[in-house]
């Protein structure tokens, strides 16, 4: 949908993308993309915009908070690099921290390689990636919260309406 195997082949981003890898990460990517999608914008406006991504991003609202996005509130700075950017940024998170582990007919081994040393989780780039992505998604979220036609502070929900901005 949004994010493709080839968002991970250059860039920070960069993951082993041989054959018998592409379909690993496809199955990421139709596992956690929806996923995000839905926790970020609640099930019901989530749905409305797959659906409007899927028919070429039609509505402006949901052009504002795919684009990169910035603003100031309060003193404070809200930046997103974009939707397309979030997602990439967890996708990443959820395939590289589970590298370090891998499945076997022997069980769940840490793989190791004959020329160099893995480096351990605390020291990998994962982490970076990770918390770029959330502060994406904070910027996001915040934006449309604080644009919202209404909001239920009781249950931390949308109240959709048509227009929401």
């Amino acid at each position: 949908m949004i994010v493709t195997l080839s968002d991970f082949q250059t860039g920070k981003y960069e993951l082993h993308t041989g054959m018998y890898d592409q379909d690993r990460i496809q199955n990421y990517i139709d596992l956690y993309e929806s996923k995000y999608i839905k926790e970020l914008l609640g099930v019901t406006l989530g749905e409305e915009f797959i659906a409007d991504y899927q028919a070429g991003l039609l509505n402006p609202n949901f052009v504002i908070i795919f684009d990169p996005l910035s603003f100031d509130y309060n003193r404070r700075i809200y930046i997103s690099e974009g939707m397309k950017a979030m997602l990439v940024g967890f996708l990443y998170w959820e395939i590289v921290r589970d590298y370090f582990n891998q499945m076997t007919p022997v069980g769940n081994v840490i793989p190791t390689g004959e020329n160099s040393m893995r480096s351990t989780s605390l020291s990998s780039t994962m982490w970076d990636r990770y918390n770029e992505a959330v502060r994406n998604y904070r910027a996001i979220q915040f934006y449309v919260v604080r644009n919202a036609a209404d909001y239920d502070c009781f249950n931390g929900q949308h109240k959709l309406y048509s227009t929401w901005l």
